[in-house]
């Protein structure tokens, strides 16, 4: 069987048909893609067998359809669904950390029924959610407690750690008495996630009472 070449036309505008690429190209197989931007769209010409390229174009047609679901500017920023930061970062994370982070940040962030609203690039929102699941997987084996994860992946990120200095960071919220190990040399976190960031971020001791 022969290979064939079609072109297919999108259409899309400025900064959306960057993104909208990427995100055909991230989740598209073929044997040759290549995608070409003009004023009122992109063009997406595939190269493969026939049977392939039905296949491809009815995939990019569904990813389009779930980007445009999934991604809509508001006159405040954005709203993202979780389904789609998943899809691009291809891992899962807390959705509750990014908010509670992003807000730390400064953003105007909230979340509700698997939607993020937020004041920030798709892009930069999406680069936050890879790290605090890198974080998280991370640390995995040596903390127990999904808050005392959430802690430590936040601490890092707002103090612009690297994976590399995770552990200096837990070092740090032990020494402040937010953490201690167990028995078996877990971490474990000795108040409410939330007010220990936040002491954490003035760098003031928890004392046991």
């Amino acid at each position: 069987m022969p290979f064939i070449r079609r072109v297919y036309h999108i259409s899309c505008h400025g900064e959306e048909c960057y993104r909208l690429a990427e995100f055909i190209r991230e989740n598209i197989s073929v044997p040759e893609i290549n995608i070409t931007f003009r004023e009122h769209g992109i063009y997406v010409e595939l190269y493969g067998y026939k049977s392939d390229i039905r296949n491809a174009w009815s995939k990019i047609k569904h990813l389009v359809s779930m980007y445009k679901r999934s991604m809509i500017r508001t006159r405040k920023g954005y709203r993202i669904t979780i389904d789609y930061i998943v899809s691009r970062i291809r891992k899962t994370f807390p959705p509750i950390l990014l908010i509670e982070i992003l807000r730390k940040m400064g953003y105007d962030a909230n979340y509700k029924e698997n939607i993020i609203e937020v004041d920030i690039e798709p892009d930069e929102l999406i680069k936050l959610a890879d790290k605090i699941a890198n974080i998280i997987q991370t640390i995995r084996y040596k903390v127990s407690g999904t808050t005392a994860k959430y802690l430590i992946t936040a601490a890092a990120i707002l103090t612009n750690r690297s994976i590399e200095e995770i552990d200096q960071v837990v070092n740090e919220l032990e020494e402040l008495g937010y953490l201690f190990r167990d028995e078996d040399g877990k971490v474990r976190l000795k108040l409410e996630w939330r007010k220990a960031l936040d002491m954490y971020l003035t760098n003031e001791p928890f004392i046991s009472k």
